[in-house]
């Protein structure tokens, strides 16, 4: 195919309607197109003017001599040629090696390498070449390639342009240089994009008939799982990822990137669930934080193009990371090296730990019981040597309590979901292996995350005196937490949401004193449970969600009791059982009449008004009793007033930067809920999902911290864009979803409204 039968350029047939998606013939025709631009670019680049003049003359002399006389003798040459009888001149090989040692010193010479651009244009030409046979291998592509292949039609341009001023000028030459890098790193993204079992596996066409040169050695096919070990490791995309893996000086780092191979190609990956594996496995250094060091972690692994966020969120931090597939490929293999998991032949982790300790659980074809059996009990006496034990895709994870009895060493016990989808149901017949909990004095992580059939934990839990995080997330059937829980000193991170047979706190909660985030603390009214006043005695707690079951618990009654724990910065609080009458969105159920709502509201405003009467009274009675004391004990003032001033010292009060309320049960705000409240003065974040809230707090002052507000599912909500700018004077990052009485918000069509993109684009704010 001719380039004048695809030109970029031309106006033929063959030359896609703008603004349409390109159909896979016409991604081939762009590559060809590209590929004959590049080699006749690749042909034009010659040495400089006194290296070549005289070669080419001397070329031209020769060629008119063959042409002028010598024509039979050109013939009979060229038969002693076919047969392999004709010696070889040695003046006439001196001579040309002569000419070649003259070449090579002109191409030394200036500040532009000919052959360098040459050999960078010869490899362009031949990835290109790929990637053409690769996609006339697939009958279906799905993504809009328009964008990417107009930027690739851009690099080609700059490079056209730069290089015939390239040999004479150093400033061409430096940015030839400079987007031919650029192009190469375009090409191979948008190869990346390309699904592995697409990439043509032919040996035999005439692209791939390159292997003795530099350039086809570099550039061979993409790699595949499935190819021999030798072949994946030769690979220039794997080599070159290796050296980039070197580069990680850090072996925390190398653990961290390596982590990520486990998981399916082009997994999701939570970020959360990524801190918790890491310090489980001790990968975080002691005397960092844990938070700081996952961000600034993924941040370099995104900056090196290992990994990529996703960003499901508006100009908001990514919850969730991806690997490359190609990346992938190579880790699998760094991994095997380095001894991180075991692998099959098509890169699948299995459960085989004979060798490096840790083991996933993986689906079998065969019954799952039977699959875990035969794996154990064959390595039965290496069970104490298990480090990490990780459920890729085991629905039926159940084991002998023997087993777990002996796996005395391990740190990682991962058996619940990790998928942010529940698609994947797992279950369990028995609890009795947990006894064996007991014996896991090492165990530093335990993840039962939407395992069903669970209802209470025994325990022998307890025990694990090294547990550092414990995720019991929708673990729907958990009725019951043990009683000693408070045994587990060390635990600093708690997750019981979404149980919602849930109804009582064990007292000994209270006792977790370096718990530091705590997900799903229930409200209830039960009259044994842990109530949130005692669960104020955790010093250290700095991120809490709480469900309030109990209907006759008041709104009001969290605004004495949140000020006293001392470091909370996040705070969810969510209302449930009988009092979630408002649905994510829906209309109320059960509505209520004017009248009772009216009713509602004079209850409410009366019992803040004997609130406020009540507070002013105990003021009274308190400075009353200070001067009584001071007037009937004048020989002791100073003692006195030292006394009453220590009394008066301020207490640490609770700082959140992020509230979220969730179904929240009245139609008027808590009174709490103010920018003066002491505990809100520092709030960034503002979240409100759900429930029957009539109107924002409204008490004069302005919320001059935050930031981001959120509202979702608010169907009674009265409010516009005007009065959110004046209570909010520093908002920079507005969703507004479903709430029709929101109104005038300059918000897209997901919701999300950013008040410095507004401002670039000359939006007032």
């Amino acid at each position: 195919m001719s380039s004048s039968d695809s030109g970029l350029g031309n106006s033929g047939s063959g030359h896609p309607v703008p603004g349409k998606k390109l159909t896979v013939q016409e991604i081939i025709e762009k590559i060809q197109n590209l590929n004959d631009r590049l080699s006749k670019a690749r042909d034009k680049t010659k040495s400089p003017p006194d290296a070549k003049n005289g070669d080419d003359n001397q070329s031209k002399k020769n060629s008119h001599d063959n042409v002028g006389g010598n024509a039979s003798t050109t013939a009979i040459d060229g038969n002693q040629l076919a047969e392999g009888n004709v010696a070889t001149d040695p003046a006439s090989e001196e001579k040309e090696e002569k000419k070649d040692d003259h070449k090579d010193e002109n191409s030394k010479k200036g500040q532009f390498d000919h052959q360098k651009v040459k050999g960078e244009l010869e490899k362009l030409c031949k990835e290109l070449e790929f990637m053409k046979l690769a996609f006339q291998k697939l009958k279906k592509f799905e993504d809009d390639l328009t964008k990417p292949f107009k930027t690739l039609e851009k690099n080609v341009n700059d490079i056209e342009k730069d290089l015939p001023s390239a040999p004479n000028r150093y400033s061409s030459a430096k940015q030839v240089q400079s987007n031919l890098r650029v192009l190469r790193n375009n090409v191979t993204k948008i190869k990346i994009q390309i699904p592995l079992q697409h990439h043509t596996t032919q040996t035999n066409s005439e692209s791939r008939g390159y292997k003795e040169t530099v350039a086809s050695k570099e550039h061979d096919d993409l790699p595949n799982l499935s190819h021999k070990k030798v072949e994946l490791e030769q690979s220039a995309y794997c080599e070159e990822l290796f050296q980039k893996y070197k580069t990680l000086k850090d072996d925390r780092l190398k653990l961290c990137l390596l982590s990520f191979a486990v998981f399916p190609e082009n997994a999701e990956v939570k970020k959360r669930l990524l801190r918790y594996w890491w310090v489980g496995e001790d990968i975080i250094p002691p005397e960092k934080e844990e938070v700081e060091f996952t961000n600034a972690t993924l941040e370099k692994l995104v900056k090196m193009e290992f990994i990529e966020p996703i960003n499901k969120k508006h100009g908001l931090s990514p919850r969730s990371y991806r690997l490359y597939p190609i990346v992938r490929s190579a880790l699998i293999a760094q991994a095997r090296k380095e001894q991180f998991f075991n692998y099959d032949d098509d890169g699948n982790p299995i459960m085989d730990f004979s060798k490096c300790y840790k083991s996933c659980l993986v689906k079998a074809e065969e019954e799952s019981s039977r699959s875990i059996s035969k794996h154990f009990s064959k390595n039965e006496e290496e069970l104490g040597k298990l480090e990490t034990l990780f459920n890729v895709s085991e629905q039926f994870p159940d084991f002998k309590e023997e087993w777990f009895s002996k796996m005395k060493r391990i740190r990682v016990l991962y058996l619940g979901r990790w998928e942010s989808s529940t698609d994947r149901h797992i279950e369990v017949e028995s609890t009795i292996c947990f006894k064996g909990l007991s014996k896991m004095k090492n165990l530093r992580f335990l993840s039962l995350q939407g395992i069903s059939g669970i209802k209470s934990l025994p325990n022998y839990l307890c025990q694990a005196a090294k547990l550092r995080i414990l995720d019991l997330r929708a673990c729907h059937n958990l009725e019951e937490l043990p009683d000693n829980i408070g045994s587990l000193k060390k635990l600093t991170l708690l997750d019981i949401s979404e149980c919602y047979l849930l109804d009582q706190m064990p007292k000994e909660l209270s006792s977790l004193s370096e718990l530091k985030i705590f997900k799903g603390f229930v409200i209830s009214d039960h009259e044994k449970t842990c109530s949130l006043e005692e669960l104020a005695a955790l010093k250290k707690l700095e991120k809490l969600s709480i469900n309030i079951i109990d209907k006759g618990y008041f709104p009001e009654k969290l605004g004495n009791a949140i000020p006293n724990f001392e470091k909370l910065e996040k705070l969810k609080i969510a209302w449930g059982g009988a009092t979630l009458t408002a649905g994510a969105g829906e209309e109320e159920s059960k509505e209520l009449s004017s009248t009772e709502k009216a009713a509602d509201n004079e209850k409410r405003q009366k019992r803040r008004e004997m609130a406020k009467k009540q507070k002013k009274r105990d003021n009274r009675k308190k400075e009353s009793d200070a001067a009584q004391s001071t007037v009937t004990n004048l020989g002791t003032v100073n003692f006195e007033r030292t006394t009453t001033l220590s009394k008066q010292k301020p207490r640490n009060v609770a700082k959140i930067v992020k509230l979220e309320l969730q179904c929240y049960p009245d139609t008027t705000p808590p009174s709490w809920l103010a920018p003066e409240s002491e505990f809100l003065d520092c709030l960034e974040k503002l979240y409100i999902k759900g429930g029957r809230l009539h109107n924002l707090p409204n008490t004069g002052n302005k919320w001059t911290k935050v930031e981001t507000l959120c509202l979702k599912y608010l169907s009674d909500l009265k409010t516009d864009w005007k009065e959110l700018q004046e209570n909010f004077p520093k908002l920079e990052h507005l969703e507004r979803v479903r709430c029709p009485k929101v109104m005038f918000c300059p918000c897209d069509g997901n919701g999300w409204c950013h008040l410095s993109e507004l401002l670039k684009s000359g939006v007032e704010k």
